[in-house]
């Protein structure tokens, strides 16, 4: 890992730590990466920057400017031991690792969170796969036909549990529709055998005079002779009218 070093002014001895992630900017105000507060110092005085080959220094608008080993630059390519001057304040950069080693990391560093990024997102954490196989229905077979039975039958009534096991909704149906058909024979057999007794005597309770339709002996004899008509009297006799021309 590369370093700055300060060997004068009052943060002498203070060591930076530079990398080749990112850019590391050198100023008096505590938002740099490498803060030196002198007045001297601008507030954003210069930033170092890896490169293809290795590490860059850039002048950012400094007063007082970058100088490298005694010469006034405005951007430049560092090398292990330069020594770096902004305003009265001396650093020396220090590469204590070779720059090809530090660029290998970077890349290594950066392909590892990519390969973990993309693992982690195709994965399915453990919790939700158990929770989806625990909540998996179980199907039931009917007693009677082995036909099966879908829990939603079984909770809303339509196939029930009884002495013999479970039966389906079609086995509950045909149940209760031979049970209708035979109450219905019961029914109609009972009626049939209860119609002679119905005709051959009126209910209890009816009253005397009623005549009992069906038994022809009991009906009255009406007489099918019509009186004569009185005689005509003699009053009532009509003389015939005159012809005219006979008169």
């Amino acid at each position: 890992m590369s370093c700055l070093v300060v060997i004068s002014g009052r943060a002498k001895g203070r060591t930076f730590k530079i990398t080749p992630d990112r850019e590391a900017v050198i100023g008096r105000v505590s938002e740099c990466d490498v803060c030196i507060v002198d007045p001297h110092m601008s507030r954003r005085h210069c930033v170092i920057s890896a490169g293809q080959t290795g590490y860059f220094i850039k002048d950012l608008g400094s007063a007082n400017g970058v100088t490298l080993n005694g010469a006034r630059v405005t951007e430049a390519a560092l090398k292990d031991g330069d020594k770096l001057l902004f305003g009265k304040v001396e650093l020396e950069f220090h590469q204590e690792e070779r720059f090809e080693d530090a660029e290998t990391k970077k890349l290594a560093g950066a392909g590892a969170a990519a390969a973990a990024a993309a693992e982690a997102a195709v994965q399915v954490p453990p919790r939700k796969r158990s929770a989806r196989i625990e909540t998996q229905a179980v199907v039931e077979f009917c007693s009677r036909c082995s036909g099966s039975v879908p829990p939603g039958d079984v909770k809303s009534g339509r196939a029930k549990r009884g002495p013999g096991g479970l039966l389906c909704a079609e086995c509950l149906a045909a149940d209760a529709a031979g049970n209708d058909a035979a109450a219905i024979s019961k029914l109609a057999a009972e009626v049939v055998s209860a119609s002679p007794a119905l005709r051959a005597a009126p209910g209890p309770g009816l009253p005397d005079d009623v005549i009992n339709l069906d038994d022809e002996e009991d009906l009255p004899q009406v007489p099918d002779e019509r009186p004569a008509p009185p005689p005509a009297s003699p009053g009532d006799a009509t003389t015939p009218l005159p012809r005219k021309g006979l008169l």
